[in-house]
């Protein structure tokens, strides 16, 4: 029952973005008609003009960056040391203070005088709520995964779009090979890329700004992070096969002898495995 609830809200998702690629291709076909020309999805009305001026606005932005450097530190500095600021000062950490010690009160229940509030009690309960949800969506996303990714990418329309755009560029991209224009082709795409990030930034709600670049940021953090285990997960192999064998691990409690144990055995059950296809290569 959980599972079908979780493919019904993918569904509905994919349904709530279909209309927009409706109205994109037939946005798309009517411009191709009225034009009689075979445009593809670079070729934006102005794009080289609104080229032309974001590189005009970087170029004079890098070169007052130094003046506006000078400026800004001079302003920092007279702003710190001023009376203004110090009085500033002193509010900001008492306020904060005295917010730490009022939540406390409103939260904690381990002084019997201040019990937990009902307003924390709701706030908990969701939060709780919250969390279960996430994680139980991750484990079916994990499950589910391509069949997930069908669904958002044919149900939705995105992959309609997607082919629609993908035979207009092949067929633009053959015939720019044919005039030996590729290049003014391919600089079209990144003219419109370029164009499109900036006009997005400046255009979308900041709330939206902050989501995407917040997911963007965790996508990153949680691959370097990844990236760091598998690292060291393979210098901890290379320490356990470099080490002599291990009867006794000393140490005071809840420092990782048991954890450091286990993950040693993990090492060397891949150490043999390994050992093992590289013979199996070998013969």
């Amino acid at each position: 029952m959980k599972k079908k609830i979780f493919y019904l809200l993918v569904i509905i998702i994919s349904l709530l973005i279909l209309p927009k690629s409706i109205n994109y291709i037939y946005d798309r076909v009517e411009v191709i008609i009225e034009t009689k020309v075979l445009t593809s999805f670079y070729n934006v009305i102005n794009v080289d003009a609104k080229y032309e001026y974001i590189t005009n606005v970087v170029e004079k932005y890098f070169n007052d960056f130094w003046n506006e450097i000078k400026a800004f530190f001079m302003w920092l500095y007279k702003v710190l040391l001023s009376k203004d600021a110090m009085i500033i000062y002193i509010w900001v950490v008492q306020s904060i203070m005295f917010i730490i010690i009022i939540f406390k009160l409103w939260t904690s229940g381990s002084n019997y005088k201040y019990k937990t509030s009902k307003m924390a009690k709701i706030l908990i309960f969701l939060m709780e709520r919250l969390r279960w949800f996430i994680s139980e969506f991750k484990m079916f996303y994990i499950e589910n995964k391509k069949n997930i990714h069908r669904i958002l990418f044919f149900v939705s329309g995105v992959g309609i779009v997607f082919f629609f755009e993908l035979l207009i560029f092949l067929f633009n991209y053959i015939i720019s090979t044919i005039t030996f224009e590729t290049h003014l082709m391919l600089f079209g795409v990144f003219k419109y890329i370029v164009v499109y990030i900036v006009e997005w930034f400046l255009t979308e709600h900041p709330v939206i700004i902050i989501l995407v670049l917040l997911t963007l940021y965790i996508i990153i953090a949680i691959y370097m992070g990844k990236e760091k285990l598998r690292k060291n997960w393979k210098s901890f192999k290379a320490f356990v096969d470099a080490a002599e064998p291990m009867n006794i691990l000393s140490g005071a409690p809840g420092t990782g002898k048991t954890s450091t144990g286990v993950n040693a055995m993990y090492a060397q059950t891949e150490l043999y495995l390994d050992n093992y296809i590289n013979q199996l290569i070998d013969f």
